[in-house]
C-alpha cells in the first residue's frame, strides 16, 4: 500500500496459524512434499534431453548466447515474480489453511489442494489447471522432438 502523506510503500505481513497438532503438521508436509514432486517430475522428465544438447557439443556461440539471456531471463520472471513471489506464498498459505477439522479430501489431497487445484477462487483453478494442461502438453511435444 502506498502511503497517503509521503509516498512511501507500507508491508504488510500475513503470517497465516502454523499448524498445531501432529496431524496438522502431518497434513502440511504431506502436501508441501507432494507439490515438490509434482513439480519436479517435469525437471526430472525433461534433464536428460536438456544435457544431451549441453553435452553433444553442436552449440554454436549464439545458440549459447540464446541459453544464457533465456535462463536470465526466466530466472527473473518465471523464479522471482512467478514463484517465489506469487506461487510459494499461495502454496504455503492454503497448506497452512488446513485444520483437523477441514474437509477430508482436502487434507487427503493435500497437493493439489495447496496448489489451487480445487475449492479454491475461479480464476486460481483455471490457472491450476491450464499450467497443469500446458506443461504436460509442452513435455509429450519436447520428448518428440
Amino acid at each position: 500500500m502506498i502511503g497517503a502523506k509521503h509516498g512511501e510503500v507500507q508491508m504488510t505481513s500475513y503470517i497465516p496459524q502454523r499448524p498445531g497438532t501432529w496431524g496438522e503438521w502431518l497434513t502440511f508436509v504431506w502436501g508441501a512434499c507432494g507439490v515438490l514432486a509434482v513439480l519436479s517430475q517435469a525437471v526430472w522428465k525433461l534433464a536428460p534431453l536438456t544435457w544431451a544438447a549441453f553435452v553433444g557439443g553442436q552449440m554454436l556461440p549464439y545458440h549459447w548466447l540464446i541459453v544464457v539471456l533465456w535462463v536470465c531471463a526466466n530466472a527473473y520472471m518465471e523464479g522471482y515474480r512467478g514463484f517465489q513471489l506469487s506461487y510459494s506464498p499461495m502454496v504455503a498459505e492454503r497448506l497452512f489453511s488446513l485444520r483437523h477439522d477441514s474437509p477430508w479430501h482436502h487434507r487427503v489431497l493435500a497437493p493439489f489442494y495447496g496448489m489451487g487445484m480445487f475449492a479454491a477462487p475461479k480464476r486460481r483453478m483455471i490457472v491450476a489447471w491450464t499450467l497443469v494442461v500446458v506443461i504436460s502438453l509442452l513435455i509429450v511435444v519436447i520428448r518428440r522432438l
